[in-house]
């Protein structure tokens, strides 16, 4: 955010830096358990179709929750631009890929449903898993860059 009266960046605070953390830890561990998952099923001689929907989709949950969070029009994106406008390019990009992340998540589940080839299905998971790491490591950098650079803009 910024400060009205001196227009300087105000730093997260401790409650929205645990916030964040505690979020992105979820997502993280929402990956790492579908990764796991992933690695458990391709290992396996048939692979339990049942195991598989279930895993895709409490990853889908926790990505869910977090285009939910962020999201919201008091969310972390929201704060983000308004302490920094000029990453406005980057808020939008992480905002179009929670639209990709939702549909290829839900797309997977009903291909998972419809008895899709379980080898194709666990190559768009694995695909899936690393786009949402992906994006997970975007949005950190783009927090690191809001709040901990003292670079001014314009600089």
């Amino acid at each position: 955010m910024i400060d009205d009266i001196t227009r300087e960046r105000i730093r997260l605070s401790a409650a929205d830096a645990d916030a964040h953390t505690r979020r992105r830890e979820a997502l993280h561990r929402a990956v790492a358990e579908l990764d796991g998952e992933l690695e458990a099923l391709a290992a396996a001689p048939t692979p339990d179709a049942d195991r598989f929907r279930a895993a895709v989709r409490e990853m889908m949950v926790a990505v869910r929750e977090h285009v939910d969070e962020v999201d919201a029009a008091d969310g972390l994106l929201a704060q983000v631009l308004e302490t920094a406008p000029w990453f406005a390019a980057r808020v939008e990009q992480l905002r179009s890929e929670h639209g990709d992340l939702l549909a290829r998540g839900n797309a997977l589940l009903v291909r998972a449903a419809t008895g899709a080839d379980m080898a194709s299905l666990l190559a768009e998971a694995r695909d899936l898993v690393a786009r949402v790491s992906d994006h997970r490591h975007a949005g950190t950098a783009l927090l690191f860059d809001t709040y901990l650079l003292d670079i001014p803009q314009g600089d």
